[in-house]
């Protein structure tokens, strides 16, 4: 099961504070129109986890194409025959 599957049946599974799939964990109160409070904390943490690992595979490519001298102010400026400042 992968993490954008799991966040979105999670956020499903989170309106159904009060029913079956309702463990009476004592954050009830917590939980109101918004859904299970649990639930909403796991989300926000996987949420916060899949965005860190998308900003690292940024920074992966990023750092490659440095590395590898593919730098788009550089083609720009050789593409255009002249220097940017």
């Amino acid at each position: 099961m992968n993490r954008a599957y799991l966040i979105h049946e999670l956020n499903h599974l989170k309106v159904q504070t009060g029913s079956l799939a309702c463990m009476g964990c004592q954050h009830e109160d917590n939980c109101g129109i918004k859904g299970c409070a649990l639930i909403r904390a796991a989300v926000e943490q996987l949420e916060v986890l899949q965005g860190f690992e998308e900003w690292l595979q940024e920074q992966a490519t990023s750092d490659k194409k440095q590395a590898i001298g593919d730098d788009p102010d550089e083609s720009t400026q050789k593409a255009s025959g002249k220097r940017l400042s």
